[in-house]
């Protein structure tokens, strides 16, 4: 909620959407409504193969409003990488 992948911070974006692609999670992208960024981040999301549902709110309308009840990844199992240390 309110990332939007800076354009100068390379390792962080690289790092984000390698954990993204290892897991593959639905990613709800909330960045506010009428954001700039929301093109740009969602077409890198969705290269990574993950479902991008992305959402026209603030992320305290978004957080009222949501329903943790259908969350996928509260319940799913951490994915461990190579050397032991959980990408996401």
């Amino acid at each position: 909620m309110g990332y939007s992948f800076p354009h100068t911070d390379n390792h962080a974006k690289e790092k984000l959407l390698e954990a993204l692609s290892y897991n593959r999670p639905d990613v709800h992208l909330i960045l506010g409504p009428a954001s700039e960024a929301l093109p740009r981040v969602e077409a890198m999301i969705q290269s990574t193969g993950c479902r991008v549902i992305a959402r026209q709110q603030y992320a305290e309308d978004f957080l009222f409003c949501f329903d943790r009840s259908q969350a996928q990844t509260s319940l799913a199992p951490r994915r461990v990488g190579p050397k032991g240390h959980s990408l996401v």
